[in-house]
């Protein structure tokens, strides 16, 4: 027993220093990063994921192209207004299986993934000073808080709020949209030296 307690030590004691080290903080970033970093796997998976999203836009509304143009005269308009409010209602049931797909894959699982890796970044990367940025031994000390901070408080927050927000998202109506924040900006902001203020 003594024997396996002491490999297990020294085993985390190992991997600490490792993390301190170029070569050590490599190894981590790929565990911690890759899987953002593989982008023909990324977009294959993200692919029917992003059809979806868009089917659901266009199903949810299929009239939207016809009515862009204002081709009814004034008087028909709110009686159509009407018409496709009523209609939209055998819609909104026939969706519920693809918004449901759609939040899980969203919320669940792209949400947590990017910040569950910020907080691993924070963990063993940690971007304030106080928290053993640039000291070792601070790094050590601050360690189980660090954990307790961004593993287990927002963590669990975190898993909440994705929880939480399938739900809605599931019962009413939303669709994912994309702002245009490049790779070299979205690296930028992971580089910050405060970047746990952003989490």
């Amino acid at each position: 027993m003594n024997t396996i307690l002491s490999w297990i030590i020294g085993i985390i004691v190992v991997f600490l220093l490792l993390t301190r080290t170029e070569i050590g903080q490599g190894i981590l970033g790929l565990l911690i990063l890759g899987w953002q970093n593989t982008y023909a796997i990324w977009y294959v998976i993200s692919l029917p994921f992003y059809l979806l999203n868009m089917l659901q836009y266009w199903l949810a509304k299929p009239w939207r192209p016809f009515m862009k143009r204002n081709l009814l005269p004034d008087k028909y308009k709110k009686p159509m207004r009407i018409f496709l409010r009523i209609l939209q209602v055998p819609f909104y049931i026939a969706l519920f299986p693809l918004r449901f797909v759609n939040a899980v894959y969203y919320n669940l699982v792209i949400h947590n993934l990017y910040e569950w890796s910020n907080y691993l970044l924070e963990v063993f990367f940690p971007s304030d000073s106080k928290e053993g940025a640039r000291n070792f031994w601070r790094w050590l000390l601050w360690l189980p808080v660090r954990i307790g901070k961004y593993l287990l408080l927002h963590g669990t927050l975190t898993l909440i709020e994705s929880v939480v927000w399938t739900v809605i998202d599931t019962f009413i109506p939303a669709v994912t949209l994309y702002h245009g924040t490049s790779r070299t900006a979205t690296d930028n902001m992971l580089c910050e030296p405060k970047r746990s203020l952003m989490i």
